[in-house]
């Protein structure tokens, strides 16, 4: 679902068309996903809130310790997601553990 969500906010927030296409780089590395686009701001939309990277921040924040990096640098907009093993165990027991049923 994460991933989904970053290329739909890099169509989103990128300009596209024919003259200037997007392209959007998936690679692992080390057990990280990693998702980078060259930053090409669209002049027809306002400034985003980063509502979606927290939503995916705050995913990761419940599974476990491993945190999602978000930086920009040299016009590339990169994001790096480590990748979680999730067990029927692990989810009962942080649901169990936040009360969340």
């Amino acid at each position: 679902m994460c991933l989904q969500m970053l290329v739909e906010n890099t169509i989103q927030h990128n300009e596209t068309s024919q003259a200037t296409p997007l392209y959007v780089h998936i690679h692992d590395q080390d057990d990280i996903l990693i998702i980078e686009n060259r930053i090409q701001p669209r002049s027809d939309t306002t400034h985003g809130y980063g509502m979606g990277l927290k939503n995916i921040q705050k995913r990761y924040a419940f599974f476990g310790v491993k945190k999602v990096e978000i930086s920009k640098e040299n016009n590339i907009f990169t994001v790096k997601l480590p990748l979680l093993e999730i067990t029927d165990r692990s989810i009962k027991t942080n649901l169990d553990s936040n009360n969340i049923s």
